[in-house]
């Protein structure tokens, strides 16, 4: 038995950018990075634009399509959510399915998508 198997994991955060300065955000960022060091595979799920040239080394990066322009508020994003809840159910299934996930962590209850069932 492999003492230290590959894993595959979806982090998933509505409002996650590269360069955003929030702890929220930090988190997974300080998480996908030691992960993919570890030798895992590391996909972030966001729906907020990311600036050209930036990345994580190791991490690949899945589109959410919400609707909304980021940073937006609480009440935008709840109201996205549910306006997109079909869409929003089967993207993180698509990316888990297409990269082969072992584990999904929603990050945030709101950000990372509630309604996801």
């Amino acid at each position: 038995m492999n003492p230290n198997p590959r894993l595959s994991v979806l982090l998933v955060l509505a409002s996650w950018q590269v360069d955003a300065p929030a702890g929220i955000e930090r988190a997974p960022a300080a998480l996908a990075t030691g992960l993919a060091e570890a030798g895992h595979h590391v996909v972030i799920a966001t729906a907020a634009p990311q600036p050209t040239g930036r990345s994580l080394p190791g991490v690949t990066l899945e589109a959410l399509d919400l609707g909304v322009t980021f940073p937006c508020g609480d009440t935008t994003l709840r109201v996205a959510i549910s306006a997109g809840a079909d869409k929003l159910q089967a993207r993180p299934r698509d990316i888990t399915e297409q990269h082969h996930t072992d584990t999904v962590v929603f990050t945030h209850a709101l950000g990372a998508l509630a309604a996801w069932t």
